[in-house]
């Protein structure tokens, strides 16, 4: 049964203007990326007309937007290879706010009408728009539904990003190891916090290639990339693959794992409600909700097991 949906002014850029707002939410959040919080990051997102549109994705239709000075962003529109791709990118925003996360890219519903689209679109080969218009799955009359996602303006590749990386820090993450140096002890908590995260939400595509990065100074790490999470049914394969993840670590953030504790499912449909998008369609589905609320109770008995032997203080290691 779809849940009551909160009302809010859904977003539509018109060729010459913009109709719409996201309303403020409370409390006010940073972002790692840098100097603006997240409702200044969601406002520009949605309140800025794209100069230009450019394709960057490879493996799937992803356009940057040049907003003008301050955000740029990156649109995810609803497509014929990934129709709820865009969905799953909005609910992890959504999902990693209301448990008051820093480093995943706000991310917010938007729809561009086609004539704007195919009039700003920038490209060395005039013949690139073609497969792009395509392969977007158009809304009557001509408007592309999709997910804007704020593009850190600096980041870097992380060695994280591969298992051979990732085995180097392993260490870092294990009750009785020892703790990391200063310097990498906020990348240590970070990478704890997205093992997590990942299985909560059940994106089991990281480490598949460029999408563990860090800030400049390589001390936090961003979490982006969710196109594929939540699905349902999880495969056996899938979800082991999370769950491998999740077991390489056994410290954890106690902050995250106290928010984690207040995810009831009432605040999570309330969460996923705040998105402009959930006025026409539900973010999450009932099976999709489902499974995040399961995998919950999972990471927090296996958190549990870990206190129970080793002691809270081993466990939760950091704030």
């Amino acid at each position: 049964m779809s849940h009551s949906r909160h009302a809010r002014a859904f977003l539509l850029f018109a060729a010459l203007g913009v109709a719409g707002s996201v309303a403020a939410q409370a409390p006010p959040l940073p972002f790692v990326g840098g100097e603006l919080g997240q409702d200044a990051i969601l406002a520009r997102l949605t309140t800025r007309v794209p100069r230009s549109l450019e394709q960057v994705g490879t493996s799937s239709v992803t356009l940057k937007l040049d907003l003008g000075v301050g955000a740029n962003a990156a649109f995810k529109p609803r497509t014929r290879s990934h129709p709820r791709g865009y969905l799953s990118e909005i609910a992890a925003y959504r999902v990693a706010r209301a448990l008051e996360m820093d480093n995943v890219p706000p991310a917010v519903g938007l729809r561009i009408p086609r004539r704007l689209m195919e009039a700003r679109f920038e490209s060395e080969h005039e013949e690139d728009w073609e497969p792009i218009r395509q392969e977007i799955l158009w809304d009557a009359p001509g408007v592309a539904r999709g997910a804007a996602i704020y593009w850190i303006p600096r980041m870097r590749s992380s060695e994280l990003a591969t298992f051979e990386g990732l085995s180097e820090v392993a260490p870092w993450l294990r009750v009785g190891e020892p703790m990391p140096p200063a310097e990498s002890s906020q990348v240590a908590r970070d990478l704890s916090t997205m093992l997590a995260f990942d299985y909560l939400i059940g994106n089991w595509d990281r480490f598949s290639g460029g999408n563990v990065s860090t800030d400049d100074e390589g001390r936090r790490l961003f979490v982006r990339d969710h196109n594929v999470a939540f699905q349902t049914p999880l495969t056996d394969h899938r979800y082991e693959r999370i769950r491998g993840h999740l077991e390489r670590t056994q410290r954890f953030s106690r902050r995250f794992v106290d928010a984690v504790r207040g995810l009831s499912e009432v605040r999570l449909r309330a969460a996923l409600a705040e998105d402009p998008e959930a006025e026409i369609r539900d973010i999450l589905d009932d099976a999709q909700i489902a499974g995040v609320m399961q995998r919950r109770r999972a990471l927090l008995s296996y958190v549990g097991a870990l206190i129970a032997l080793h002691g809270e203080a081993a466990v939760l290691t950091w704030d």
